[in-house]
């Protein structure tokens, strides 16, 4: 036991301190010292996680009198104690602290390893879930294209415009293939720069609608409104240049037109709405990968090294092996699932309705696929697992994260690999690699034939949200016997990167350069040829570029010859304001509308598409008759 006041020794049952000889009270040091905190208990790991020593009780110092002319070295040899005390109490401190967060690191990597099975199936189901999470967060055009498809339904308005132009520059070939050209095709093409359309298009009520505009060398040349009453079916459309009234096409008209009928132009309006129901689609996947993830059980835990451009890292390896025994349970639970699923019954009935058939064939027929279902199962129940000789060999490579960074799937017959597909992402730092091969197998007796693509590269990111690279693309082939074998690696492209985040978005651009190895197959397949056009062969590349914003997207592609642009194509959409759409009130029907067309209004757009270039040769008589 120990003084209150001094904090020195004292014998059992002793009243008064002797080192200062005050009255005390008895205590222990367990009672003046509060317990420390315990991590919380956690499941198990593959292996436990050390116990964090227990801190040793550290001793008061018992304070003692000094006196002024004490000597002075053992003053220093007191102060030199007090500082060991500090440090000796400050590194217990540190240790326990260490020690506190490695076990909590380990017990939380516990929570993540329990098993490997387990793990595996977090892992696929979050990479699933992130998938579905990025689909329904699509945007730019994709997302533009996918709302106004599902726009005619009169739900939400929705205005958008689009601008597709499709563009050739003849002066960046040679004379002597701008000759050949206009030899093989006995055509000029000199007078072409540009021709396209711009798209209008929103929804409004019941209506959906908007207006074309055709351009040839960036002259307007004729436009037309459109309409479609999505209620009635009836269409509706104006040439201004052509006609002042506008044309109705009832929906037998249109069913005669387009070799469709009302009932089957609605049933594929429906599939299409089907489809595009993201509730729906999400749904059906979520449900089913789970079913999938959660048949695979054979799982090993390793380790492995994956290599991409120059960048190699140690990875978490899942290694699954889907076996006859494993195929026929996903295929059994699959259907036994899919036989009383709501949602698989609405995409099913989608599909037959489309197909032409009533409401009486189609019951009939999901009866039928219902009852080819339960065949199908217990013929399923019935196979002998090993009659499959074809398995799936997948491994999956885990960042420390828990996010997948590559993954590496055989489709083998016994242990022999007849196809492969492979690839895997690296990154260091602000460094990153990424890698990717498909391989197929065709060889037969004793005949090698193996084919592999290959796509290996990296670059960089940098804290300004930008990315660069360059990767090479191969074609690998093996063949022949084993007295004589053939190796040959053809490198293809070269592809370089530049994106950056930029305006609630991002811009791009992806060149490609074709390899000299490739030109000079191409070259020897086929054979002989002017200079001129080989030239050209060896001078061509290809660039993609463009912009993705939540409510615009563009994107342009261009042939180049050298450092020219030969040809192109870009496409533009975005978001516009409200404009008015509406039935007009003066349409007629197509045949009233043709006899009251005014033909010297032809002649002006023809005369406007030569005055934008269009040689009166192309358009023949026509032409000559302007």
């Amino acid at each position: 036991m120990f003084c209150t006041k001094c904090g020195a020794q004292m014998a059992e049952g002793q009243r008064f301190c002797g080192n200062c000889g005050a009255p005390v009270e008895i205590f222990t040091p367990e009672e003046a010292r509060p317990e420390p905190e315990r991590a919380p208990e956690q499941t198990p790991s593959f292996t436990e996680p050390p116990t964090p020593p227990a801190e040793p009780p550290v001793e008061p110092e018992k304070p003692k009198k000094v006196k002024k002319d004490r000597p002075k070295g053992k003053a220093k040899g007191w102060i030199l104690g007090i500082l060991l005390v500090i440090v000796a109490a400050a590194a217990a401190l540190a240790i326990f602290r260490w020690n506190a967060v490695s076990a909590f690191a380990a017990n939380l990597a516990a929570k993540t390893f329990s098993s490997p099975e387990e793990y595996y199936q977090r892992v696929e189901k979050n990479n699933v879930r992130r998938g579905l999470d990025a689909a329904e967060e699509g945007e730019g055009i994709f997302a533009l294209y996918q709302e106004a498809a599902k726009a005619g339904d009169g739900t939400k308005d929705f205005f958008a415009e689009e601008k597709l132009q499709l563009s050739f520059d003849e002066s960046a070939l040679s004379d002597e293939v701008a000759d050949l050209i206009e030899d093989e095709l006995g055509m000029d093409l000199s007078w072409l720069n540009n021709l396209g359309f711009y798209l209008s298009m929103g929804s409004q009520d019941e209506l959906l609608g908007g207006s074309l505009t055709a351009f040839l060398n960036d002259k307007d040349i004729i436009d037309a409104d459109f309409a479609l009453d999505t209620a009635s079916g009836e269409v509706f459309f104006t040439v201004p240049r052509l006609s002042g009234q506008s044309v109705r096409i009832d929906p037998e008209e249109m069913a005669y037109a387009s070799g469709l009928d009302a009932e089957d132009q609605a049933a594929a309006q429906e599939l299409a709405e089907t489809l595009l129901d993201e509730k729906l689609i999400t749904t059906l996947i979520d449900r089913y990968s789970e079913i999938v993830i959660g048949d695979l059980t054979k799982v090993e835990k390793g380790t492995q090294e994956l290599s991409a451009g120059d960048l190699s890292g140690r990875y978490t390896a899942l290694e699954v092996k889907i076996d006859g025994k494993v195929m026929l349970k996903i295929a059994k639970d699959v259907l036994k699932k899919a036989q009383n699923d709501a949602e698989v019954k609405t995409v099913i009935f989608a599909v037959l309705k489309s197909q032409g058939m009533s409401e009486a064939e189609i019951e009939q027929q999901y009866d039928s696929i219902l009852n080819e279902m339960e065949s199908k199962r217990a013929e399923l129940e019935e196979m002998d697992p090993k009659e499959i000789t074809r398995n799936v060999l997948m491994t999956v490579y885990v960042d420390g994260q828990g996010r997948i960074v590559g993954r590496d799937i055989k489709l083998r017959e016994d242990k022999e690999v007849l196809y492969e597909v492979r690839y895997a992402a690296v990154l260091k730092g602000l460094n990153y690699g990424v890698h990717a091969e498909v391989f197929a197998d065709q060889s037969w007796e004793g005949y090698r034939n193996e084919k592999t693509v290959v796509f290996d590269g990296g670059g960089k990111l940098s804290l300004n949200k930008e990315i660069t690279g360059s990767f090479d693309m191969h074609y690998k082939t093996y063949y022949g016997s084993e007295d004589d074998e053939t190796k040959n690696d053809m490198r293809l492209f070269k592809i370089s990167l530049e994106a950056a985040a930029a305006n609630n978005g991002f811009t791009y651009e992806i060149s490609a350069t074709p390899h000299k190895d490739m030109l000079n197959r191409l070259v020897e397949k086929i054979g002989t040829m002017p200079d001129g056009v080989e030239d050209l062969l060896r001078s061509l590349s290809g660039v993609c570029s463009g912009e993705v914003k939540k409510d615009s997207s563009s994107v342009t592609m261009t042939l180049n010859a050298g450092k020219k642009e030969l040809a192109g194509m870009s496409m533009d959409a975005y978001r516009v304001e409200q404009f008015d759409i509406s039935r007009p009130a003066d349409a007629v029907d197509p045949e009233t509308w043709a006899s009251g067309l005014d033909f010297s209004k032809l002649q002006g757009i023809l005369q406007d598409l030569m005055d934008a270039g269009l040689p009166a040769s192309v358009l023949g008589d026509i032409g000559n008759y302007i």
